[in-house]
């Protein structure tokens, strides 16, 4: 008996290596594997060889930044309700905020993970600026919610200024991507060759998303979207107090940034034509 139990030690020794032997192998193995500081991480994750080229970067960062546009104006509209509501302790928004805030947070994460070409280094630049603009406005969205802030005053301006700092970025994107015949928006590109669609097929598009919310939720969007299509049919230099030129070019900005999107082309203007008469004041 005791024969049998050396022997099987005796296989096991051989079988098994030490402890001090598997450390050293694992960092053999360790030692050959190379990173490539040059990869492009995706949204979900996924690394991406550095010679895909400039299209695939384009696309890349116009994805992430319309993802992080639409939870900002989507935070924006919350606060700006909030604002003009009388608020109780447990009142929905104030949880829909919290939310909203929290994946503001968590999308602009995805900004500080691309690693781009050197043509990006300027959009790119625009969008790590907004990163941090917006990681800021979602915790003082948050906080104004804790305190029980019921006026939003900070928490306003300061998703305010995101959205401004992301259609900087995306406009900055717009002029670095520069394909003949396509517009660029998000990870979605149309060629000039296609019949554009209708006014109600953008907004039809742009709403189905909330059918899972429930027939008054598609119905809500939708006014939103003809309301905010009205106020910009309504528009023009003169009442807005514009040059003819800045208020073109202002429209063309917002329509490349919200071809989609009538309540963020709608915004995108009001911004931006308040932002232009109060420099010239």
């Amino acid at each position: 008996m005791r024969l049998q139990t050396v022997v099987l030690v005796g296989v096991m020794l051989l079988v098994c290596p030490t402890g001090r032997t598997q450390t050293k192998s694992l960092g053999d193995v360790a030692g050959s594997i190379k990173l490539n500081p040059e990869a492009i991480v995706e949204k979900n994750g996924v690394v991406v060889d550095s010679g895909a080229g400039d299209e695939t970067d384009g696309e890349l960062l116009g994805g992430v930044l319309a993802g992080c546009s639409a939870v900002a104006d989507q935070l924006g509209e919350l606060v700006e309700q909030a604002r003009n509501t009388t608020l109780l302790r447990d009142d929905p928004i104030l949880a829909r905020m919290e939310e909203s805030a929290r994946e503001l947070e968590r999308e602009v994460q995805e900004i500080y993970l691309l690693r781009l070409g050197d043509g990006f280094s300027e959009p790119l630049g625009e969008a790590l600026e907004a990163a941090d603009i917006c990681g800021a406005a979602g915790a003082t969205v948050r906080e104004d919610i804790n305190l029980n802030n019921s006026t939003f005053t900070k928490s306003n301006a300061e998703i305010v200024r995101c959205r401004r700092q992301m259609g900087q970025a995306r406009e900055r994107l717009a002029t670095v991507v520069k394909t003949p015949g396509r517009i660029t928006s998000g990870s979605t590109t149309q060629s000039s060759s296609e019949t554009p669609p209708t006014d109600d097929e953008i907004i039809a598009a742009r709403c189905g998303s909330e059918r899972s919310k429930g027939p008054d939720a598609v119905d809500a969007c939708r006014q939103r979207q003809y309301l905010s299509q009205a106020a910009m049919a309504s528009r023009n230099a003169d009442n807005e107090m514009l040059d003819p030129g800045v208020f073109a070019d202002i429209r063309r900005v917002c329509l490349e940034l919200y071809p989609r999107d009538f309540v963020g082309r709608d915004n995108c203007e009001q911004s931006r034509m308040t932002e232009s008469r109060l420099e010239n004041e």
